[in-house]
């Protein structure tokens, strides 16, 4: 019963527009209120949910998304891909992928990346004379890839929910988030191959430039492996390497002068109210959960699920269907965190491993931030590109579509999220 009022509430304040962490708490409240649940519980569950030792690693990594953005190095990994990708066939279209994989590797937001490395990118193609259309769909689509290639926020939000190990989560996206990109800079070099989109090259690169480039970009370009090598090394905690992301990026600014002082404040205060937000959708999502469960709604959707097909194969194609819909109509995380605990039952009766189910789970949520009415990384793209919404969607679909390929290779190939973590940390 609770559960009937909670998601009616829930629906009916989705449809007014209301913003989504309302859309959880009150109808959540209601449906407290509406049975014989004591009061308290509520406010048990919500700080029973956010009092979690690994969740102190997302304001960690949310600093460091917006440091980045203050201390030059976004610039520096530009200038570093550009020398080495800038004169393959699709240009600076491959640069772009090349400096998204790698500023992936500090940063662990889709936003953070097209915020920041997006906003270089889309003023070095206008320059270069790519078109608004090719510019758009490879920025966009190419910062997607930020959340996989760890460090990750919303791998660790997975693993927060599922009890599943965050440092294999985080071994887990390298190799999917390299093949991401290795089918985007594939579809971009046919695009230029076939003539279907200008792109031109920069001159070949001379060894003198290569080093030249590697030198002032060094300790930018070497930040990914230095966080994971510090987890994998047992140095930090997956938690901690948070904490390490914020202070090898201040670092890198001091080492190259390249702090812009003035902006440090802002990036506190957005790392602020973004962590305050994250933790509210992580508190009212578990009080939501917390009905969910009592009422023993996952398992009886499990039970719906497994009496139509048993076939993991099937139900992982099912799955995927249902939150790409999701993923259009709900932001990333409270997607996330509603949807985990219904799930759940479902992958451990089909024995789908959890850890590639985390890794599939949250890039097909985050191709929701391509994907309308909820698009907010479509929205940001169309308003750097300076592109109407329907020019924007209609540039972006081409990528999409090779984004949500990407999903079924990486859904259906388990390997690919699985090898690093079972090879360095055992099955």
């Amino acid at each position: 019963m609770a559960s009937l009022v909670l998601l009616m509430f829930f629906v009916i304040f989705l449809a007014l527009r209301v913003p989504i962490a309302f859309c959880m708490g009150i109808s959540s409240l209601i449906a407290v209120m509406t049975t014989e649940y004591p009061l308290q519980v509520m406010a048990q569950q919500i700080a029973g949910g956010i009092q979690s030792y690994p969740l102190m690693a997302v304001p960690f990594f949310i600093l460091a998304g917006n440091m980045l953005n203050s201390t030059g190095i976004t610039s520096r990994i530009f200038l570093f891909a550009t020398n080495i990708m800038g004169h393959i066939k699709g240009g600076l279209a491959q640069v772009a992928v090349l400096a998204n994989m790698i500023f992936a590797g500090i940063s662990g937001s889709a936003l953070a990346d097209l915020g920041g490395l997006g906003v270089i990118l889309i003023k070095a193609m206008g320059e270069a004379g790519y078109s608004k259309r090719l510019t758009l769909g490879i920025v966009l689509s190419s910062s997607m890839i930020g959340p996989i290639i760890p460090p990750s926020i919303i791998f660790v939000l997975y693993a927060v929910q599922t009890d599943v190990s965050i440092g294999r989560l985080f071994l887990a996206g390298i190799l999917p988030g390299i093949s991401i990109g290795i089918c985007l800079m594939l579809y971009v070099y046919y695009l230029d191959a076939t003539g279907k989109e200008k792109c031109p090259l920069t001159s070949k690169p001379t060894l003198k430039s290569v080093l030249f480039a590697l030198r002032k970009s060094f300790f930018a370009v070497i930040a990914p492996a230095v966080i994971l090598f510090a987890i994998i090394g047992g140095i930090v905690t997956p938690t901690e390497a948070g904490a390490l992301a914020v202070f090898y990026s201040f670092f890198v600014g001091l080492i190259y002068g390249d702090i812009e002082w003035k902006e440090m404040p802002k990036a506190l205060m957005n790392s602020v109210l973004t962590t305050s937000l994250v933790m509210v959708y992580i508190g009212f999502a578990t009080i939501m959960g917390w009905i969910f469960a009592s009422d023993r709604v996952p398992q009886e959707i499990a039970s719906i699920l497994l009496s139509i097909t048993t076939n993991k194969y099937v139900m992982l194609f099912v799955i995927n269907v249902f939150l790409l819909i999701l993923g259009c109509l709900l932001e990333t995380v409270p997607a996330l965190i509603v949807t985990i605990p219904v799930l759940l039952p479902l992958i451990q009766q089909l024995k789908i491993d959890p850890v590639h189910f985390g890794v599939v789970m949250s890039f097909n949520l985050i191709i929701g931030l391509i994907t309308p009415p909820m698009g907010l990384g479509l929205y940001i793209a169309n308003n750097l590109c300076n592109m109407s919404f329907e020019e924007g969607f209609k540039a972006a679909m081409p990528f999409l579509i090779v984004l949500i390929a990407s999903l079924l290779i990486i859904t259906y190939i388990p390997a690919i999220s699985l090898f690093l973590p079972n090879l360095l940390m055992g099955k």
